[in-house]
């Protein structure tokens, strides 16, 4: 162990630290290898739009009323969903309550 500090001692403080610094890049190479070989490199799925398709001579008041029902379906589903969350919060507080009331 002394030779080792003595050897240490004896090189430049620059060169000691660009060693570090060498050793750590070299090694964190290796390990993004490592981890790539192991678990692979992992894409985003893709994210399809689908597109509607309509006749060719579709007049825009056609269009306007087909915008206008997608609207309506698409606010309908939104209440129906939060309709959903209302009643499932509801019901998990309706559950708490039963619970504390249970343990007292």
């Amino acid at each position: 162990m002394a030779s080792l500090r003595a050897r240490l001692a004896g090189i430049e403080r620059h060169k000691l630290l660009f060693a570090v610094f060498s050793v750590a890049v070299t090694t964190i190479v290796v390990v993004g290898f490592l981890v790539e070989n192991r678990w692979g490199y992992m894409k985003p799925d893709p994210q399809l739009i689908y597109v509607s398709s309509w006749k060719e001579g579709r007049t825009r008041e056609e269009a306007k009323a087909a915008q206008a029902a997608d609207v309506a379906e698409r606010t309908r589903a939104y209440y129906a969903q939060q309709a959903e969350f209302a009643k499932a919060e509801a019901d998990a507080k309706a559950a708490a309550n039963a619970k504390a009331a249970q343990e007292r």
